[in-house]
């Protein structure tokens, strides 16, 4: 008998813990440096306490509505998402998924949902109830950790959801497809695909650093206007 040897892509270990945690500092000095920023710009613009009170509420809010983790970019409309693309806080957050990602595989995808939800291999949550007199169960699969950041990061926002469920065959079977390896609104990431793109970390980055540059320069601004003759 022949063994056989299998052969997968795989990242030096110094990039597999060196990069993500770059990345991690990356994330919290920018948004770190970009809440200074905010906070010193509305400081010059404010002429009382009291107008910078009601200001704060009014720059946070939309940090957490835009950043994609209490709604993730599929789920918000062409106009949410565009001006998502430019909020701090989702440039951090980008920055910091694509550090959580970094160096691992593509999960397994559900085909049942209309926004792909990736999930742990072979881990399922029994869901057991009683009904009819009988005890009842059911296995459901286990959403990945990182699912949140790849639903962000690779779902093809612009046709998420286009493609039939299970073509070919009835409902009742295509129970057991819900689990598949591709679908056409995450190509060309199929599972295993090894995750090794920063581009969306640098984009983010150049994003925050933008913030910072036009808080700094509208602080000056406020300063200059406050100033007396």
């Amino acid at each position: 008998m022949t063994n056989k040897v299998l052969k997968f892509d795989a990242l030096p270990l110094s990039q597999v813990v060196l990069r993500p945690v770059a990345l991690q500092g990356l994330a919290l000095m920018g948004a770190g440096l970009a809440g200074v920023a905010l906070g010193l710009a509305i400081s010059a613009l404010v002429r009382s306490q009291t107008q910078a009170v009601m200001w704060v509420p009014l720059i946070l809010i939309p940090q957490i509505l835009f950043g994609g983790f209490v709604i993730t970019r599929p789920e918000m409309s062409a106009a949410v998402r565009a001006l998502s693309t430019f909020a701090p806080s989702a440039a951090a957050q980008r920055i910091a998924e694509t550090a959580a990602v970094h160096g691992q595989s593509v999960p397994r995808i559900t085909n049942r949902t209309r926004i792909p939800v990736f999930v742990r291999a072979k881990t399922y949550r029994t869901v057991t109830w009683t009904e009819g007199g009988k005890e009842l169960s059911e296995d459901y699969s286990e959403p990945a950790r990182i699912s949140t950041a790849l639903q962000n990061l690779i779902v093809n926002v612009d046709i998420v959801g286009q493609r039939p469920i299970a073509p070919g065959i009835t409902s009742e079977e295509g129970k057991k497809a819900d689990e598949v390896e591709a679908r056409a609104d995450v190509e060309p990431y199929r599972t295993g695909t090894l995750l090794t793109d920063l581009r969306p970390a640098w984009n983010a980055g150049g994003v925050l650093l933008l913030w910072v540059v036009l808080s700094y320069l509208t602080t000056l601004h406020g300063l200059r206007c406050k100033k007396p003759d």
